[in-house]
């Protein structure tokens, strides 16, 4: 296998763990770093730029074989699993309690990512698991070791 995917609902921490956290050092990248996000204007289809995102994910994981730390529209994601471009145990979902979630979203005061907007996030990752039984962690910490283990194969 070569890269992992670890995607999580917005305000759950990826880009802080990214940067800041030394056991995320060497093995991670921020999928957010990846994407031209000027050319996504306001009135963006954001299934067709995610789909396109995702791509770009996916070559860049694949070809570096490190974890991308992402949310993407798990519309997306379900896509490449029924398509084959993803397989199941190439991707990994992080739902962290709700109430930490939410205070860190709150945290985080961003309009356009609040907390309604992170619910809808976690349900979209609940259903993927339910569906594709996509691994599923309660913290990033738990998500990079499992990544990390399946990296070093």
């Amino acid at each position: 296998m070569a890269g992992f995917l670890l995607i999580a609902p917005t305000g759950t921490g990826k880009t802080t763990a990214c940067k800041a956290d030394p056991n995320f050092a060497g093995i991670t990248i921020d999928g957010d770093s990846l994407i031209d996000w000027p050319r996504c204007g306001p009135n963006t289809d954001w299934t067709i730029k995610d789909r396109e995102h995702l791509d770009i994910v996916l070559d860049h994981m694949r070809a570096s074989n490190k974890c991308v730390c992402w949310y993407v529209g798990t519309t997306a994601v379900a896509d490449s699993l029924d398509d084959g471009r993803l397989a199941p145990d190439e991707v990994a979902v992080v739902l962290i309690s709700e109430g930490e979630h939410r205070r860190r979203v709150e945290y985080r005061r961003q309009s356009s990512h609040g907390w309604s907007t992170a619910c809808e996030h976690r349900a979209l990752c609940e259903k993927l698991t339910a569906d594709y039984g996509v691994s599923r962690f309660t913290s990033l910490e738990e998500a990079i070791r499992h990544a990390r283990s399946i990296l070093k194969r």
